[in-house]
């Protein structure tokens, strides 16, 4: 809420998607927000949005050859002699030219070239779409917030009532530029495709890991006669049997979860959505779901399950109570899995391999100082898959706090451990690349309150099997915690989303006065209050775009 009050530029601007072709036009779409404001100045600028999706090989390889141009300065600055380098294969064949010369032929000609499509989408776009009825996707800035918000809320276009979808334009550095002009038809085919790939990948992945988790049990190991050799050496070893009991499973379903990350990363950003954020909170939402499923239902669940089939055929209300009577059994192999994800927060602190890496590229291989500056840029902190990580703890400890409290002390020591080591991390270490206001916070909350309604039904089915009926009261937890659930959703959904326009709240908790300010359409401001945009709003919004080419 606080974020949707400050000064930003995407506090003042929405997007568009899918514009009718008649309307992509800049002087159409002015008309278009003028008309439905009382005053038509609000509207400060439009900036249209045409797709042309090869021009980003072409600023990339620019972008390397500036990185090589430099280099070879730096070398010459350093050597006192001109490099060279061979234009043929690999750089090893073909004629030998000065270095600094070639690159910067190069990077001019690449420049050239860049402007050349760009010129060309936009003047070329209206004969390639001539046809169609769906154009692109553009920027609409206004000089008030709440003009911002009354267009995304209230504006439907009387003719094209399936087109011209409006969102709360993300942060400039926030923007997924390659999925900018991806329009809401073939955003919902995208999405129908990842959610059958994703929903097949949790089943199939959880084949392997429901396999090794199976290979943890001894007695399992010995029934199959390829690794009757195997029961021999581990069985004269108690040293081997824990690790193959406790340790192995866990390691290896990390392994696993590792390996899974850059999958749904590719999945997320093959959504279309348009901003880095959204893509973040995608793998938040598909990796907590792997990590559920596989972890805590597969790992936990699937065993019981299969050991009860029958059971759970003849009496389905029985599964609760088999589920809930199998925990205690499980509690050590998830203290074990907890304390692997607690010395793998270590590991996120401690940063040996990378620390090698940026070492040896410090002495050796960066000389030009974006080269340094590119080493020692750490990236932004892994919101999506760091908040999947701690809610399946959360979920492990509450799930098995009730038949094993133990599991108490090393869940908080995990969240004690990853607190600092986090915060530190988030401070210190990672670069955030854009802001986006806590976007996933409600995520996180949700997925928080879901974790606590299935301890609170697991402690009912815990209960239910030692015959403690007085357990039945946990039923008020349950329900208090569905009420509060609706409390905080129906308080602090929309205003969290769209931010709120009481002035006088935002007086009282930061002495301002209140107000609204209002920029000129020729880029200057009047300022009534410390709320007011950049007066350099103009300059900065077409840096946002321009600055991805040059």
């Amino acid at each position: 809420i606080q974020y949707k009050q400050q000064s930003r530029l995407s506090n003042y601007t929405i997007m568009l998607r899918d514009i009718p072709n008649s309307m992509f036009t800049r002087e159409e779409l002015s008309n278009y927000f003028k008309s439905h404001l009382s005053n038509p100045s609000d509207l400060l600028d439009v900036s249209l949005q045409y797709p042309a999706p090869h021009i980003y090989a072409l600023v990339s390889e620019r972008e390397n050859f500036v990185k090589k141009y430099e280099s070879a300065i730096e070398s010459y600055r350093r050597t006192k002699e001109k490099p060279t380098t061979k234009i043929g294969f690999l750089g090893c064949f073909g004629e030998e030219k000065d270095s600094i010369d070639y690159f910067q032929e190069k990077i001019d000609e690449l420049t050239k070239k860049i402007e050349y499509e760009r010129a060309e989408a936009e003047t070329g776009y209206y004969i390639k779409n001539a046809n169609s009825n769906v154009g692109g996707s553009s920027f609409v800035i206004f000089n008030q917030r709440k003009v911002q918000k009354e267009m995304v809320q209230t504006i439907m276009h009387a003719k094209y009532h399936v087109l011209f979808s409006r969102y709360y334009a993300p942060d400039p550095n926030d923007v997924f530029w390659k999925n900018i002009h991806i329009g809401l038809k073939s955003y919902y085919v995208r999405s129908l495709i990842v959610a059958i790939l994703t929903f097949a990948l949790v089943f199939l992945w959880g084949i392997p890991v429901a396999f090794l988790s199976g290979f943890s049990n001894l007695e399992t190991i010995s029934r199959v006669k390829a690794f009757s050799w195997i029961t021999d050496i581990i069985s004269k070893s108690k040293i081997l049997q824990g690790f193959l009991s406790g340790f192995l499973p866990n390691l290896i379903l990390i392994i696993f979860m590792i390996l899974l990350i850059p999958i749904i990363y590719a999945l997320s950003r093959a959504c279309g959505y348009f901003s880095n954020s959204r893509i973040e909170a995608s793998v938040f939402s598909k990796y907590f779901l792997f990590l559920v499923f596989n972890v805590f239902l597969v790992s936990a669940i699937a065993g019981t399950i299969f050991q009860s089939i029958e059971q759970i055929a003849n009496d389905p209300t029985s599964i609760i109570g088999s589920i809930a009577n199998s925990l205690g059994g499980l509690s050590f192999q998830m203290i074990n899995y907890i304390l692997i994800a607690a010395a793998g927060s270590f590991g996120a602190i401690l940063r040996i391999v990378g620390l090698i890496i940026q070492l040896i590229k410090l002495k050796w291989l960066a000389k030009t100082k974006r080269q340094i500056d590119d080493t020692l840029h750490q990236g932004p902190f892994a919101y999506g898959v760091n908040y999947a990580k701690n809610l399946l703890i959360l979920q492990l400890t509450l799930a098995y706090s009730t038949l094993s409290p133990f599991i108490l002390i090393f869940g908080a020591w995990y969240f004690g451990l990853s607190y600092l080591v986090q915060k530190y991390n988030i401070i210190w270490v990672n670069t955030p690349n854009y802001q986006c206001g806590g976007f996933m916070s409600p995520m996180h909350f949700r997925r928080t309150i879901i974790g606590l309604l299935i301890y609170h039904i697991l402690m009912i089915g815990t209960f239910n099997v030692y015959k403690f009926y007085y357990g039945i009261l946990v039923v008020i937890c349950l329900v208090v915690t569905i009420v509060f659930w609706y409390f905080a959703e129906y308080k602090f959904k929309d205003i969290s989303k769209s931010g709120i326009m009481d002035q006088y709240q935002k007086q009282q908790t930061d002495g301002t006065n209140s107000g609204d300010i209002e920029m000129k359409a020729s880029g200057s401001s009047v300022i009534n209050d410390s709320t007011s945009l950049n007066p350099t709003v103009h300059q900065e919004f077409y840096k946002m775009f321009l600055g991805l080419f040059f």
